[in-house]
């Protein structure tokens, strides 16, 4: 915990700097920035919720698949019962049901997950791209140096690494 804190304090005051640092220059691209992080931050919070809605409802599925498997592999007891009353076919039968339907809903909620990631990285790398573009215009419009111009454009993803820690930092608290 200790060092997760200090690095979450390191990690902080880096990216005051750098959105000084970029207020300082244009806020348009700050903003530009910012709003290509935000939807990443949302993703984040709902895949936790997500994971957990998942976790709930694939729990008995799963409970009793191993239960199934157990039965027809772990227990000596059992495997002699099931052989003697014939009831193997029945058991693989359900095992085999509810490990489809656990599947299922494993695919659902990764098909949701992989959509809203590729939203998120459209909206991301088209408002990144704006940034970036603006900071090239002013360089092309000689309004900048290409020393100030390679220090926007290290801002830019010295930022976006921040950003996407705080992703994974928010996804993990969430998880």
């Amino acid at each position: 915990f200790c060092w997760e804190f200090t690095f979450f304090i390191i990690e902080l005051v880096s990216s005051l700097v750098i959105i000084g640092a970029l207020t300082a220059y244009d806020i348009r691209i700050l903003l530009l920035v910012s709003l290509g992080a935000n939807p990443s931050i949302i993703i984040a919070i709902r895949s936790g919720a997500n994971f957990w809605n998942n976790y709930e409802q694939s729990s008995p599925m799963y409970r009793q698949t191993a239960y199934y498997k157990n039965l027809l592999t772990e227990r000596p007891e059992a495997i002699k019962e099931i052989r003697s009353f014939g009831l193997r076919d029945h058991f693989l039968s359900r095992f085999a049901q509810l490990f489809t339907s656990y599947i299922h809903v494993q695919d659902k909620v990764v098909k949701k997950e992989l959509k809203q990631f590729i939203f998120v990285t459209i909206i991301e790398g088209t408002l990144s791209v704006i940034a970036a573009w603006l900071a090239i215009q002013a360089f092309i419009n000689k309004e900048i140096t290409v020393g100030e111009l390679t220090f926007i454009w290290t801002l830019l993803f010295q930022f976006a690494g921040h950003v996407r820690w705080l992703v994974r930092m928010i996804g993990n608290f969430n998880t």
